[in-house]
């Protein structure tokens, strides 16, 4: 049974016209959608998928990324709703359904689609995140002549104990208790590419195509 899934139920017949497929699922999500939390399977799906950069990052940030994306959520925002279990019956091309189980690291058709869903989710709740970080203004860029560094607050009030090196180009500053409280970037346009770096420094704008 695939990680992050509670149960499967997985039919298919395939289309003699095209290499589309007929897919019927039928999926109890994660019981820890209804706490609030992330679905395992996107965090998982995510970090798979995310470049050297974020691999070097991702494993000092804190331990639990869902309970923190719970608490970044604004006040005013409601509830989570419990899963609702329904049938779907989809037309999918075989072949980009293969590439994405092998991608996500599920052994199902049935939990590469709801990964692939929970991955899409999981993504806009990261750039709603940007978003809140750049109005806040809790990230910093500083260009220099030679350094093009980007330097993030992670968490506020601690004192500094001691500085990493987290790998070539990379430091980050950390508590007593070993909490990452900062990170700098150094060279960050050519590390994160002009569009994420964009949004990490600049005020977010509307953003209508992602609604």
């Amino acid at each position: 049974m695939a990680p992050g899934f509670s149960r499967s139920v997985l039919r298919t017949r395939a289309s003699a016209s095209s290499c589309a497929q007929r897919v019927t699922i039928r999926d109890c999500a994660d019981p820890s959608l209804r706490s609030g939390q992330a679905p395992a399977a996107s965090f998982h799906a995510i970090t798979h998928l995310f470049d050297p950069l974020a691999q070097q990052i991702l494993p000092y940030l804190p331990k639990s990324p869902a309970s923190e994306l719970r608490v970044a959520r604004s006040k005013s925002s409601p509830p989570p709703k419990a899963p609702e279990i329904r049938r779907k019956t989809i037309r999918i091309d075989q072949l980009k359904l293969d590439v994405a189980r092998r991608l996500l690291g599920v052994s199902t058709e049935t939990a590469a689609v709801n990964a692939a869903l929970d991955l899409v989710v999981f993504r806009g709740e990261v750039f709603e995140g940007i978003d809140r970080l750049s109005a806040q203004r809790r990230s910093t860029s500083k260009k220099g002549s030679d350094v093009d560094a980007l330097a993030i607050t992670v968490a506020k009030g601690g004192a500094v104990a001691q500085t990493r090196e987290l790998a070539d180009g990379i430091l980050a500053d950390f508590d007593a208790r070993g909490v990452m409280l900062s990170l700098e970037i150094l060279d960050a346009r050519r590390r994160m590419g002009e569009q994420l770096f964009a949004q990490l420094t600049e005020r977010p704008k509307a953003r209508v195509a992602r609604r």
